[in-house]
């Protein structure tokens, strides 16, 4: 496969120029009309793996359970005994 940056793409199948259908993603085959995605433009060009947001990620999901469990013990704990 053609590199993304020179503007088409030969098919891998056949050799055929591929046709872009997106800004980032999808290049379709006229020949054998199969789809092929450019992944490295699908994920913006971003240079090394997005350490900071997978730390965030689960700092915040951690937080949102810690809240959500104290709210239902409080909730359980008012209830009138019977």
């Amino acid at each position: 496969m053609a590199d993304g940056t020179r503007g088409t793409w030969a098919c891998p199948k056949d050799g055929t120029a591929m046709e872009r259908k997106g800004r980032r993603g999808p290049w379709r085959c006229p020949e054998c009309r199969g789809v092929f995605f450019d992944t490295a433009a699908m994920r913006g060009g971003r240079k090394g793996p997005p350490v900071l947001t997978s730390v965030f990620t689960s700092v915040f999901w951690s937080v949102l359970a810690t809240v959500v469990v104290r709210k239902m013990r409080a909730r359980k704990d008012r209830r009138p005994q019977e």
